[in-house]
């Protein structure tokens, strides 16, 4: 799998009615936080259009909590987002916050 693919597949079970996959899916997905790139992928799923509203909406939840626990290197936070990746948060915020869907758009 590719990264942004898994993150996609487990964002939609994330939202799922079945308890199971959603605590799986939920699992998986904290165990992923800490990899580079899962913050980048985040950004380009709630960016795309094509995607299952719900979904693009857990992807920018997803990241906006990203954000807050990982932006900076703290006392008992082993993780930081990387310079690379804070680029492309930069550069794609104000698009997302100007979102078609309100949901997107409130949230990022």
């Amino acid at each position: 799998w590719k990264m942004e693919d898994r993150v996609a597949q487990l964002l939609g079970l994330a939202v799922s009615a079945q308890q199971e996959q959603r605590v799986g899916a939920e699992e998986e997905l904290r165990l992923m936080e800490t990899k580079d790139g899962f913050t980048s992928h985040l950004m380009g799923l709630g960016a795309s259009p094509g995607l299952d509203p719900q979904t693009r909406w857990l992807a920018v939840t997803y990241l906006k909590n990203q954000v807050g626990r990982f932006w900076q290197r703290r006392s008992g936070i082993p993780h930081e987002i990387l310079a690379e990746e804070k680029t492309a948060i930069r550069n794609g915020c104000l698009p997302l916050s100007l979102d078609t869907d309100e949901k997107i758009a409130m949230q990022s």
